[in-house]
């Protein structure tokens, strides 16, 4: 590394991870109450919540070799795509919170990009050829690894785009030069040395002249397994990286709920809620994982799956009592693990069926209050488990 970075600190995170299958005698015994639910008073959702923000320059990324490809998070990594302005996931914040404090060896300022679509961070690594990715994001934390700084122009209004650690490697889009055969969809980036070539040359445009703002997983709210603070996408490493190779192949699906069909199940930073439906938001798309269905069925014969939020790649996850909030752990699809895995009902009108723990049928997802008794779904009904009681709010449906 370059001199004059006497003002870094470096930080060292450990996730511990644990996946457990559990095991026990199922009672075939089908004792169902048609009563009202006491529900807990604390596991309701607020009536108006707002997530946390984070404030900064919304902008779009792209490089010379190709201006109409932009910076973008897709299921396969960040990669480079057709420019669309609208795409949410071509949208990053330009966070510029350390930059008075941290600044590279010729005296660049320090800056995050957060996907706006995701709330995951742009990372680097420290090695040529090392693949550009995607870490989860605390504003809070100074980490030298998702901090990039621009260098002066270099022609034309573009500049480089490097670790603000090591000016020597640069943001890369991987054999997108003219020799190479230039961008395409789906070209990924790396860090690479200066060769003064066209697809290591970089703009960072403004969207709007208005400054942006997006959510973010704060720091409070359902802290994954381990004690990590905020939710982290399947395939992390000690910095709770993404790693696209990681990612879990499957059925694309919404899921609703008969009590409010147009409110979809939904992975934010309170956790998993209902929230009106948007087909441009990703945390509403889920991965449904088939492939235990052969190995695991729950004590009706009923195949078990996983569901993987397409954002954030953490699987919905249950508890194993009635009234568990269900919420989101990460996944891996070469383990078995229990508490990730659902199966459904047979129909139980209007083709809505019940989504129960493979392991206890007799406890469904339910949303909250989510019955007209209780007032119904609203923006940020959250999901728990309750025993069968033949309301609407427990009855599920795939898109």
């Amino acid at each position: 590394m370059g001199g004059g970075n006497d003002e870094y600190e470096h930080f060292q995170h450990s996730h511990h991870h644990h996946h457990g299958l559990h095991e026990g005698h199922y009672d075939d015994g089908r004792g169902r109450d048609e009563g009202t639910p006491s529900y807990d008073a604390r596991h309701r959702a607020p009536e108006h919540y707002e997530e946390p923000t984070l404030e900064g320059s919304l902008v779009k990324i792209y490089c010379e070799s190709r201006p109409d490809y932009y910076l973008t998070v897709r299921s396969e990594g960040v990669v480079l795509a057709p420019g669309d302005d609208s795409n949410i996931h071509q949208q990053w914040i330009k966070d510029q919170k350390w930059s008075t404090r941290v600044k590279d060896e010729a005296g660049f300022p320090a800056f995050s990009l957060v996907n706006k679509a995701t709330r995951l961070a742009l990372w680097h690594g420290k090695e040529m050829n090392e693949q550009v990715s995607l870490q989860t994001y605390d504003s809070n934390t100074l980490d030298e690894s998702i901090l990039w700084s621009q260098s002066a122009d270099v022609g034309n209004g573009y500049q480089c785009i490097r670790p603000v650690g090591n000016i020597h490697l640069n943001l890369d889009a991987n054999h997108g030069d003219s020799k190479n055969g230039g961008i395409e969809e789906r070209t990924d980036l790396i860090l690479f040395k200066w060769k003064k070539q066209e697809n290591q040359k970089w703009k960072i445009m403004p969207i709007s002249s208005t400054e942006g703002s997006i959510s973010y997983p704060s720091n409070d709210k359902h802290p994954a397994p381990g004690g990590d603070d905020v939710p982290y996408p399947s395939g992390h490493s000690q910095h709770g990286r993404f790693h696209p190779h990681n990612v879990v192949q499957g059925q694309e699906v919404k899921l609703h709920c008969e009590a409010r069909a147009d409110f979809y199940i939904t992975a934010r930073s309170d956790g998993v809620v209902l929230a009106p439906g948007d087909d441009s938001d990703m945390r509403q798309l889920w991965i449904k994982d088939d492939s235990w269905g052969n190995k695991v069925k729950d004590e009706a014969g009923f195949p078990a799956f996983a569901l993987i939020n397409k954002a954030t790649q953490m699987a919905l996850q249950h508890g194993s009592a009635e009234f568990d909030q269900v919420d989101l752990t990460s996944y891996d699809p070469s383990i078995i693990n229990e508490s990730v895995l659902w199966t459904w009902s047979a129909d139980v009108g209007r083709g809505y069926r019940c989504l129960r723990p493979v392991g206890n049928i007799h406890l469904n997802l339910d949303a909250n209050h989510g019955d007209l008794k209780h007032g119904g779904v609203h923006d940020g009904t959250n999901l728990i488990l309750y025993k069968w009681i033949k309301r609407e709010n427990q009855k599920w449906k795939i898109l």
